[in-house]
C-alpha cells in the first residue's frame, strides 16, 4: 500500500473521525448543534430539507465517511465522560437493515431515513416534471412535450425496478447474513443500460455470475433469495432498493433527455434546444423539488423549537 492509499484508508477510520469531531467541537459554540452525516452528498440535501422545515435551525455539518462511522462516533460521544452531553445529532440511511433489530432503533438523537437512503426520495415522476419545467423550460407552447417524457420515464422506472430486483435481493441477503463483500457497487453501470430505448439488464441472472460481479464470498440458495425477492416485490425497489442504483439510473435518464434536446435527430423535442447541463448541483435541485420527509420534521421538532418555514411565509403575507 503506497503512502497516498494509506492516507485515504486512514481518513475513513473511526479514530480519525473522532479526532475531526473533537477538533470541530472545540471551534464551535457549545450551545450549537453539530449534525453528523454519512457523506458529503448528504449535506446539501439535508440543508435544503431543513430550510424547508425552518430557517431558524442553526447547526454545523460534519461528514464522517460512512454509516458505521456515524454510529461509532455517536457511541464514542455518548459514552465519553467529557462529551456525553454534547449537542450533536446523527443522520443515517436505513439501508437494508431491519430497523426493529438495530441498535439505533430507540436512539432519540439519531435520524433514520424512511427509505433505503436519501437518494430514493429524490427520484419520481413529479420531481422529473419540475426539472423539465425549470431546466428545460418546457412551459407555454412546450408544455405538451412534458407528458411523453414523463410517460417514458414511468416505463423506464418499471424496467429499472424489474432489472434490479435480483441484485437488490442479493445485496439484502448479504447485509442480513453478514457475508463478506468487497463493497456494494457505487452505481448500476455494470448492471443496466439506460438509453432512449429504455432500461436493459446487462448482467446474467445466474447466481454465480452475479456473485462474481459483486465479488461475494458466498451465494444464497434460490430458496433464500426468493424470500428477499418477495420482500422487494411487496415493499418496492424504488423506495427500498439501493439508493445509489436508483439515483444513477435517474442521472443517466436525465442525461439521455438532455442529449436528445440538443441532437439533430430528436425523439422527444420538436426543435433543437440549448438548455444548461441539468446535472449541475443536481442533488440540491432534486431536494428542492422533493417533499421533505415528515419524519425528519418530527425528529427535529424533538430537539428544536421553531416556526415552520411555511408558517413563517403565511405570517409575512
Amino acid at each position: 500500500m503506497d503512502r497516498a492509499e494509506k492516507m485515504r484508508v486512514e481518513r475513513k477510520l473511526p479514530h480519525t473521525q473522532r479526532t475531526r469531531y473533537l477538533g470541530l467541537r472545540s471551534r464551535v459554540d457549545i450551545n450549537k448543534y453539530i449534525f453528523i452525516f454519512e457523506g458529503p452528498e448528504d449535506i446539501p440535501v439535508y440543508r435544503t430539507w431543513i430550510n424547508k422545515i425552518s430557517t431558524d435551525i442553526s447547526y454545523e455539518p460534519l461528514e464522517v465517511r460512512g454509516k458505521e462511522n456515524v454510529i461509532a462516533l455517536r457511541e464514542y460521544i455518548r459514552s465519553s465522560s467529557d462529551n456525553s452531553g454534547d449537542k450533536a445529532l446523527f443522520f443515517v440511511d436505513m439501508d437494508y437493515d431491519d430497523i426493529d433489530l438495530t441498535q439505533y432503533r430507540d436512539w432519540a438523537d439519531t435520524y433514520v431515513t424512511p427509505s433505503y437512503s436519501i437518494e430514493n426520495i429524490l427520484v419520481s415522476a413529479e420531481i422529473l416534471e419540475l426539472l423539465l419545467i425549470e431546466d428545460f423550460a418546457l412551459i407555454g407552447d412546450r408544455q405538451i412535450l412534458r407528458a411523453p417524457i414523463i410517460d417514458f420515464f414511468k416505463k423506464s422506472m418499471q424496467e429499472f425496478c424489474e432489472s434490479m430486483l435480483r441484485v437488490n435481493g442479493y445485496l439484502r441477503w448479504i447485509r442480513r447474513r453478514g457475508i463478506d463483500s468487497e463493497g456494494f457497487p457505487h452505481d448500476a453501470k455494470a448492471l443496466i443500460s439506460v438509453t432512449l430505448s429504455g432500461v436493459r439488464q446487462i448482467y446474467r441472472d445466474d447466481l454465480s455470475d452475479v456473485a462474481a460481479t459483486l465479488k461475494l464470498s458466498d451465494i444464497p440458495s434460490e430458496e433464500d433469495l426468493a424470500e428477499h425477492l418477495k420482500w422487494f416485490r411487496d415493499k418496492g425497489i424504488a423506495i427500498f432498493g439501493r439508493g445509489k442504483f436508483i439515483i444513477d439510473f435517474f442521472k443517466r435518464f436525465i442525461s439521455e433527455i438532455f442529449e436528445d434536446s440538443r441532437a439533430e435527430n430528436r425523439v422527444f423535442f420538436l426543435k433543437k434546444l440549448a438548455p444548461g447541463d441539468p446535472q449541475h448541483d443536481l442533488m440540491r435541485k432534486l431536494a428542492g423539488f422533493s417533499n421533505c420527509p415528515s419524519c425528519l420534521r418530527a425528529f427535529l421538532g424533538k430537539h428544536f423549537t421553531f416556526v415552520s418555514a411555511q408558517s413563517a411565509v403565511v405570517a409575512m403575507a
